[in-house]
């Protein structure tokens, strides 16, 4: 199965294309246009960025299309949250439409803290005050996921010569890999 996931933002998102079977990221952009984002989600393809072909490697159609929600917290809101509203709105509906039917689903960052790390906070055991999970500890529980199989100092992430199963993750993309993550979770295994 292929999930697309994406952490959108108010211009640009995190995104990344992930192969449950092969347990392998495809893909990964920590700022892609939206605009650009969401032609291949109509599209239902992944056309490589830096060439004007397509890739043949990625030209693969998403099973599941996995989209970060914003979840209410009580607190105002600035315009850079509304914007992004509008983009989780606008990925839903392009996905929801395809010919190809793929599996839409909204993802809260809750859920994703959930499913990765066990809980939303936690107990510091220095000060003794309850504290959020982190987006370190967030990151560190999907490389924890993955086998280590290729070089370097994170055999998960690996190296040019030596690549590993999330090989090319950055920055906003390491949100889309743990969307992607928690969608597995949540709707393939436990349909298995």
């Amino acid at each position: 199965m292929i999930i697309l996931s994406i952490d959108p933002g108010p211009e640009s998102s995190g995104s990344c294309l992930y192969d449950t079977e092969i347990k392998k990221v495809l893909w990964s952009s920590s700022d892609i246009n939206n605009y650009e984002l969401l032609t291949y989600v109509y599209d239902n393809i992944y056309y490589d960025p830096d060439e004007s072909v397509k890739n043949p490697t990625l030209n693969c159609i998403f099973d599941a299309v996995a989209i970060e929600t914003i979840e209410p917290m009580g607190l105002g809101v600035g315009k850079s949250t509304l914007n992004t509203a509008i983009w989780v709105g606008r990925y839903f509906e392009a996905a929801s439409t395809l010919p190809s039917s793929p599996d839409v689903r909204l993802i809260s960052r809750g859920d994703e803290k959930i499913i990765l790390c066990g809980c939303k906070t936690f107990l510091d055991p220095i000060t003794g005050k309850r504290k959020g999970v982190t987006n370190s500890q967030i990151r560190q529980s999907v490389i924890d996921k993955f086998e280590p199989l290729g070089g370097g100092k994170t055999p998960q992430i690996g190296t040019k010569k030596a690549p590993g199963p999330l090989y090319g993750v950055s920055s906003h993309a390491w949100s889309a890999v743990a969307i992607a993550i928690t969608y597995e979770e949540q709707y393939v295994k436990s349909n298995v």
